[in-house]
């Protein structure tokens, strides 16, 4: 027997119509996943933040990537050591304090625009938080609300370390507990 595949790619401009909708019908937090190298995915998702007065919650690692790719003004990407509309997120390291020397010099650069799990748990309703896999651990300590919202949001892999990644994805994960804009949309 054949299994009917479920997911279906979709528009860019409808990622983002459906990711709106998304944000724009809950109080709670919105924590999502996409791969790290898709800035169109990342741009779709600032974007859908700020239309809906969040903050955006990032990785030291994107805010990275951000502001090397952002040198480049045709991808027109937000910079962010300077949007309003950007944070990033430090999770504790050797101290457990948030030292600066904790963190490596290129983390340092963004240490201005960090929040961390506790900042996160008290201010749920205003953030969209950018979550990679590595990142899962984090939710013990930020406590999301019951009801809080994941958006999975994967293209097809770029290589083989993205072919494991989804590997693991399929098989240890259930769509039943979380939204994606790669799946079939519920009825609107």
């Amino acid at each position: 027997m054949s299994r009917k595949e479920r997911r279906r790619n979709f528009s860019e401009a409808r990622v983002e119509a459906d990711t709106d909708k998304i944000v724009a019908g809950t109080h709670k937090i919105v924590f999502m996943t996409h791969y790290s190298r898709d800035m169109d995915r990342f741009r779709s998702f600032y974007q859908v933040a700020v239309k809906n007065n969040r903050n955006i919650v990032i990785t030291p690692k994107t805010a990275y990537l951000l502001s090397k790719l952002g040198e480049d003004k045709h991808l027109k990407l937000p910079n962010p050591l300077k949007d309003k509309h950007i944070r990033v997120y430090y999770k504790r390291k050797r101290s457990g304090k948030y030292d600066d020397a904790d963190y490596c010099a290129w983390e340092r650069t963004f240490m201005d625009r960090m929040v961390n799990a506790e900042f996160v748990h008290k201010h749920q309703s205003k953030l969209v938080m950018d979550l990679d896999f590595c990142q899962f651990a984090e939710l013990i300590d930020i406590k999301p609300e019951p009801d809080s919202v994941f958006i999975h949001s994967m293209n097809e892999p770029f290589s083989e370390e993205d072919l494991a990644r989804a590997r693991f994805c399929t098989t240890g994960s259930t769509t039943s507990t979380c939204t994606s804009t790669n799946f079939t949309p519920p009825d609107t």
